[in-house]
């Protein structure tokens, strides 16, 4: 899994983004209580370019939703391969984002004081030495500094073969100082949600449960849960790719939602503003990619096998990709792959 090749080959390849189409009339759709369809003239979009995008996708074997919201209104969608409205899709990292939602949530809260908390005032007994000096901001930015190949190891996290890994990785070396060097791990984000429970005094589930996902209107989902009980702060949450579009609205609306505020707008602000660099282009804050290529925004959620949810806050719009994650290292790279390269180019000149 080399998340941020496929990152960087994201922010490569996008320039200018925007699409619209109406509901796929092969697989007619109820709307739930919150997305209403606009017809792409409504928005200032031509259809053409959406449309030979979306008959592309109907190529790929495994590709399951692709669906474009501009200005609040839901313009194109279309579900492929079996897969509906209704469905529930895995997430894979994406879920990371909802762990980092929960972070500022409950430093709102009072459950954590602060990003610059060190690791030693929640979990003494494991962060010692020098690893006492790794801050939560360093668990959602990816820059705790803890031995780790992400490639390589995640496979037996996520099937249950590494026994306590918040413990497991706490126990490994520092290779880098603490929020010196990016590298993806996974484990940080459970760590997260670790700390997230024992000062809550609650499982994630059900803080996220009451405190995001039911304001959102969001009632059908599943999570994958670790060998102990909890539910991974990493991966693992699947939702329909509506309900994911209202986490991308959520953050478009500046943390607010049918006028309640949800999260901090501080949050949201930071999640768009680079913690961490990767390259001249692309940056990582809050489990959130960020290009910030001159004046134009780009940040979005990320997950294994080419599951994208695209937030441009300049067009007021969010592009959300949905496909296989049970498929090799090798398959997952050339499915986000193609997405970037193939139907990225085509959604481009969908803008007049």
């Amino acid at each position: 899994m080399n998340t941020a090749k496929h990152a960087l080959l994201l922010l490569s390849t996008l320039l200018i983004l925007a699409a619209c189409n109406k509901n796929d009339d092969e697989n007619p759709l109820p709307l739930d209580t919150y997305w209403q369809t606009a017809t792409p003239e409504s928005q200032g979009l031509q259809t053409d370019s959406i449309n030979k995008a979306l008959d592309l996708a109907a190529t790929y074997d495994n590709f399951f939703a692709l669906l474009v919201i501009k200005n609040n209104r839901l313009i194109a969608e279309r579900y492929y391969n079996g897969k509906n409205a209704n469905s529930l899709l895995h997430l894979r990292s994406i879920t990371k984002n909802f762990t980092a939602t929960m972070a500022g949530k409950a430093i709102e809260d009072g459950h954590l004081n602060d990003l610059s908390d060190p690791l030693a005032d929640y979990l003494p007994t494991l962060a010692t030495g020098q690893k006492a000096d790794i801050q939560v901001r360093h668990l959602l930015n990816m820059t705790a500094g803890l031995q780790w190949d992400e490639n390589t190891e995640v496979y037996d996290l996520v099937q249950n073969n590494i026994d306590n890994p918040v413990a497991a990785l706490l126990n490994r070396d520092l290779v880098s100082t603490p929020g010196e060097t990016f590298n993806y791990n996974s484990v940080l984000s459970h760590i997260t949600a670790t700390i997230i429970e024992q000062e809550s005094q609650q499982p994630l589930e059900n803080y996220t449960t009451t405190a995001l996902l039911q304001p959102l209107g969001i009632s059908d989902y599943a999570w994958e849960r670790e060998s102990a009980g909890s539910v991974w702060g990493g991966f693992g949450l699947q939702l329909t790719a509506r309900d994911l579009a209202k986490f991308g609205q959520l953050y478009l609306n500046g943390g607010t939602w049918q006028g309640t505020r949800l999260i901090p707008e501080t949050w949201v602000q930071a999640s768009q503003e680079r913690q961490a660099d990767i390259s001249e282009t692309t940056g990582y804050s809050l489990h959130w990619w960020v290009s910030d290529q001159g004046t134009r925004l780009l940040y979005y959620g990320l997950g294994y096998g080419g599951q994208y949810l695209l937030l441009i806050p300049e067009q007021n719009m969010i592009i959300l990709a949905m496909q296989e994650h049970i498929v090799s290292g090798e398959q997952a790279s050339a499915q986000s792959s193609r997405f970037v390269s193939q139907l990225f180019p085509i959604l481009r000149g969908a803008i007049p």
